[in-house]
C-alpha cells in the first residue's frame, strides 16, 4: 500500500510490504521549478531551519517589545493597586452606613494601625468598621469591630481630614461633614 505527506514544496511517497514490515519512501516534487540536488540529499530547500540573521532579528523585535511593553505592565498594577484599595475602602464605608440603619445606632470607620483600636489620622496603615456606642471615633466597652482593613500596598498615600467617619443611625453622615479622601500614587 501507499500513503504519503505532503510538505512545502513536495510529497513524500512511502510504499510498504505487508509480508515484510518494510518501507521505503521517495520524495517527489510537486513544484517542477524547484529541482534537488547532491547539497541537499533528496531534501526539499528551505526546510532546514532559520539563520543565524533571522534569529537575530526575531530577538531585537522581541526586546524591543519587552522594552515599550515592561513600564506600561507597571503602570497597569499600579492603577489596579489603587482601584482596589478605593473600592475597599467605599466598600466599608457602604458596610458601615448600612450597619448604622441596620442595627440603628451609630457605625464609625476609623484610621488605625493596630486593628484594634483607632489610631489618629494615619489611613496608610488600615483602618477598622465598628459599631461606635459611646464615646464617638473610639472603640470602647461594648464596641463592636466589624471590618479590619490592613495597610495600603507600597507607594500609595491616603489622607483625610479627619480621623474617622461616623453614619447616624438613619444613614447620615454624623461626623466629617466635609472631609476629603485622597488616594495618591
Amino acid at each position: 500500500f501507499f500513503f504519503f505527506f505532503k510538505q512545502k514544496t513536495a510529497y513524500e511517497i512511502y510504499q510498504c510490504d505487508w509480508s515484510s514490515d518494510v518501507c521505503s519512501s521517495d520524495l517527489v516534487n510537486v513544484n517542477p521549478h524547484i529541482k534537488s540536488n547532491s547539497r541537499t540529499h533528496g531534501k526539499t530547500p528551505g526546510l532546514t531551519g532559520f539563520s543565524l540573521i533571522e534569529l537575530m532579528v526575531a530577538l531585537a523585535v522581541f526586546a524591543l517589545v519587552a522594552t515599550l511593553a515592561v513600564p506600561n505592565i507597571r503602570n497597569f498594577v499600579q492603577n489596579n493597586q489603587m482601584s482596589a484599595s478605593a473600592n475597599n475602602l467605599m466598600g466599608s464605608l457602604a458596610l458601615a452606613r448600612s450597619e448604622a440603619v441596620k442595627r440603628n445606632t451609630q457605625v464609625s470607620v476609623c484610621a488605625s494601625s493596630t486593628q484594634t483600636g483607632c489610631t489618629g489620622s494615619d489611613w496608610n496603615n488600615g483602618w477598622i468598621v465598628f459599631v461606635d456606642g459611646d464615646n464617638p471615633g473610639v472603640v470602647d466597652g461594648n464596641d463592636e469591630i466589624l471590618r479590619v482593613v490592613k495597610g495600603l500596598p507600597g507607594g500609595m498615600d491616603l489622607s483625610s481630614t479627619d480621623p474617622y467617619i461616623q453614619f447616624k443611625p438613619n444613614g447620615s453622615l454624623a461626623s466629617c461633614q466635609f472631609c476629603l479622601l485622597d488616594f495618591e500614587k
